[in-house]
């Protein structure tokens, strides 16, 4: 439909010859009805009786170079018909080239690369993808420890000798360690083994009661 609507060729119609095909031996294959229909209607296919003609309508070897853009639509059409030249071909189909090549200055496309070709390479290629600069995680502060001022295991083979009255009154009423035997009824570490059915044989039953309650020690029947 374009060739005939702008050239006037390969145009679908009833008519009753096709004065393009076999046009190249037409003296020879068409008949006669033919080429009278052609020569009258087309111009095409007719017997000179008289003397030839001395030129051509058109030369399509002049300009042949650009006919393109400087042959007229006629001479086109006719050079198309009678010399197979000029003829319209279909159009080149669509250029499919990328907007960005991301392999070129790679090695430097932080700085050489603008802004749009770094957002399209990362999109379609994983390429000159802006990784922001990771925050510094606060450290927290370490958890404040209650400490307290004595330690009442270290030393205890020898707290009487070795600790000072004030470690001593402190791990006494804390830890009931080092307490000296005035102040309290029992001593809860004198003679203790870790068996408390076995304390019933070395402590009597009030040293035993008071150093359940106090000690929670040798409590097995009391």
């Amino acid at each position: 439909a374009w060739c005939c609507k702008r050239y006037n060729f390969g145009c679908v119609s009833s008519k009753p010859y096709n004065c393009t095909a076999g046009y190249a031996t037409w003296r020879h294959s068409w008949s006669a009805d033919k080429k009278g229909w052609c020569c009258k209607h087309e111009g095409a296919g007719c017997e000179i009786t008289g003397p030839p003609p001395t030129s051509l309508p058109y030369d399509c070897s002049v300009g042949f170079e650009n006919w393109q853009h400087g042959w007229s639509a006629n001479k086109k059409v006719y050079c198309c018909i009678h010399a197979r030249r000029a003829c319209p071909t279909a159009p080149p189909p669509p250029s499919t080239s990328l907007p960005y090549d991301c392999n070129a200055g790679f090695n430097n496309w932080v700085a050489a690369w603008p802004k749009a070709k770094k957002q399209w390479c990362c999109i379609h290629a994983a390429r000159g993808c802006q990784v922001p600069h990771p925050v510094p995680v606060p450290v927290p502060a370490p958890a404040l420890t209650t400490s307290v001022p004595y330690d009442c295991n270290a030393g205890y083979s020898n707290w009487q000798a070795g600790w000072s009255p004030a470690k001593q009154d402190w791990c006494c009423t804390h830890s009931h360690r080092g307490c000296a035997t005035a102040s309290l009824p029992y001593d809860c570490d004198a003679d203790y083994v870790a068996c408390d059915h076995c304390l019933v044989t070395r402590w009597s039953v009030g040293k035993r009661a008071w150093c359940c309650v106090h000690r929670g020690r040798g409590c097995s029947d009391v």
